[in-house]
Order: C-alpha cells, then structure tokens, then sequence
C-alpha cells in the first residue's frame, strides 16, 4: 500500500477476500444507512454485490426506493448523461449539511 503497487494489492485482494468483503459491506451499510437515506432520501433499498476475483474489484448494484421522488421528474428528462448527473448533484446539494450530511442528522 504504501508503494501503491497495484499488483500486491490485487494479489491481497484475491487471497483475502472475507476481509475485502467485510470492509466493502462495512463502507456501503455506511453509505446507505447514511448518505443515501439523509441525503439522496432513499427510504427502501436492495443491492446485490459481486467481486471481481480476477481484478480485485468489489462492486454493488442497488436499487433504490426514495420518501419523495420529486426530483425523478428532471431526471427522466435530461437528455445527456451530464444533465442526469447534475439533477443528482443539485438534489444532494440541496439536502447535505456543510459535512455532507442531512442538516438533522
């Protein structure tokens, strides 16, 4: 890690993964249980998580059920990648605090 050599990180990756795993689920049970519900006001969620053995990646899918999906409205109606992002962007600005959290939370 301090090398930040790649390979030796993969290669750990690949020979550890219970611990890769416990991490990963440790950092996104904190991202939904969090930002996504404070921020994005994702009330119900479902995700399926898949690692990639042979790169070292660990990625999830998730689909998500928000309080108030006012803000889907502009999102199906961006045209470009970029306006989606910004509509995203502008409902989490909206709801995050100065730390990036809900102001209530």
């Amino acid at each position: 890690m301090k090398n930040n050599d790649f390979g030796a990180l993969r290669k750990s990756a690949a020979k550890y993964p219970l611990y890769v795993d416990q991490y990963f689920m440790k950092r996104a049970d904190e991202f939904m249980d969090g930002y996504a519900q404070d921020v994005l006001g994702i009330e119900y969620y479902w995700g399926r998580v898949k690692f990639a053995s042979g790169r070292g990646q660990i990625h999830s899918y998730i689909l998500g059920i928000a309080k108030k999906n006012t803000y889907l409205h502009d999102f199906y109606r961006a045209e470009t990648e970029q306006d989606k992002t910004d509509v995203i962007e502008k409902i989490c600005h909206k709801n995050a605090g100065p730390n990036g959290r809900h102001p209530s939370g």
